[in-house]
């Protein structure tokens, strides 16, 4: 059995999309636990009244908490051998299961759908490699979504639970992907397919949280954790290919910046920030980075060279101004 989890939050406009979709399913041996994140709309309503026409749907509420919990929610009740994620407002093709499931083979520990492009059938779903530490690196060929996001996978329950796999409380951003890669970190056999096997991402919601700004502790306590699951992986893997360790640096470098926006409103004095400037990875940034203003290019150029008292003397001194 699949136990698939849909954490809502305020989903009442996309809801029905999502789990009509569900129910389509040419694979009918599943579970869906529906989490509530303490919606303030109609999804709940919507919800229980899923619940009430299926007995392979349950619902269970929470305070709302994030996407990240609910999940986390959802695993501890999951009685499925795999699981899968779906977001609230996304839906999923109607052979989507099915697919991931016959990839899921006896020495497969993680199915991934390739994103974007045209849905495969079950005779496209034949095309598709076997990822392990040898060619660890083909993973990163793909789309971003592939090793980054939660969703479009198919999980064995059984290494999530020996393995405590969880996503991580009190993370702004990233706890997706720190959560993959722990996973990944316990698997021999990916099955990687070449196209999407029926994921339909809702393209509207795109980047919103990626536009929210946290406190700098928070924004500090993300970076920390992506920074340390990426260097296991890379470890473990034996990774070596520049493609494969840019595009994970590059990872880094967006959770560098963040910290670099939210520096000069934390509050903190500069000897303070100047110890987190020579302890973040400010180089992957500077490489990362392509700034466009004039502005940007001399921050930047501050930070290539490592002035980093006459960068923070800088972007204090116009952030003082901007607080007028």
């Amino acid at each position: 059995m699949i136990s698939i989890i849909v954490p809502v939050y305020n989903a009442e406009k996309t809801l029905k999309r999502c789990v009509d979709s569900i129910l389509k399913q040419s694979y009918a041996d599943w579970e869906l636990l529906l989490i509530d994140d303490g919606s303030t709309d109609k999804s709940k309503e919507l919800c229980e009244s899923y619940a009430s026409n299926d007995e392979r749907i349950s619902v269970f509420s929470k305070k709302n908490g994030g996407p990240g919990e609910a999940r986390n929610d959802g695993l501890n009740r999951a009685k499925g051998d795999f699981v899968t994620f779906i977001d609230s407002d996304d839906y999923i093709e109607q052979g989507y299961l099915q697919i991931l499931l016959d990839r899921m083979f006896d020495d497969v520990d993680l199915v991934i759908s390739n994103y974007g492009g045209c849905v495969c059938d079950h005779k496209q779903a034949s095309k598709w490699n076997l990822i392990n530490t040898s060619n660890f690196n083909l993973l990163f060929e793909a789309n971003e979504r592939c090793y980054i996001v939660p969703w479009g996978k198919l999980y064995r329950k059984r290494i999530l639970t020996d393995n405590d796999i969880h996503f991580i409380a009190g993370m702004g951003l990233g706890e997706d992907a720190v959560f993959l890669y722990t996973y990944m970190l316990c698997c021999d056999n990916i099955c990687l397919l070449q196209d999407n096997a029926g994921y339909r991402y809702d393209t509207e919601s795109e980047n919103s949280l990626s536009r929210k700004s946290f406190p700098l502790t928070v924004e500090l306590f993300s970076y920390e954790q992506v920074r340390k699951a990426i260097d296991k992986l890379i470890v473990a893997k034996s990774l070596a290919d520049k493609t494969a360790i840019g595009r994970l640096n590059g990872l880094k470098a967006f959770f560098v910046k963040r910290i670099l926006n939210a520096l000069y409103y934390s509050g903190l004095q500069r000897p303070e920030r100047m110890k987190i400037l020579k302890e973040i990875e400010v180089d992957l940034y500077v490489q990362a980075n392509r700034p466009v203003s004039r502005l940007e290019k001399l921050y930047q150029w501050m930070l290539s060279k490592h002035f980093y008292y006459k960068y923070d003397l800088l972007r204090s001194g116009i952030a003082s101004v901007k607080k007028l």
